[in-house]
């Protein structure tokens, strides 16, 4: 898995480089994150703990499977077809 971290106001900036338009979604899960561990300098979460905790089957399909339903719509709005 490759993370590309850079801050929403940078991304969204008209002079930053990208390659295309910048459009978000959120998903919704049920997520317990209590037991997770937190950074004891930072105060957020430990990395590899949380990693660990999301990075499951049912949390990736319910993710692609969004990501999947949006480009769809997207793709019906443009060519006013279908998936």
């Amino acid at each position: 898995m490759v993370i590309l971290k850079l801050p929403f106001v940078l991304l969204i900036d008209q002079n930053s480089l990208r390659l295309c338009d910048i459009r978000f979604t959120s998903v919704k899960a049920s997520l317990k994150l209590d037991s997770i561990p937190l950074n004891s300098q930072t105060g957020d979460f430990n990395t590899s703990s949380l990693a660990n905790h999301i990075n499951i089957e049912p949390l990736r399909e319910l993710v692609v499977k969004s990501w999947i339903d949006r480009a769809c719509e997207v793709q019906f709005h443009r060519h006013s077809s279908s998936c």
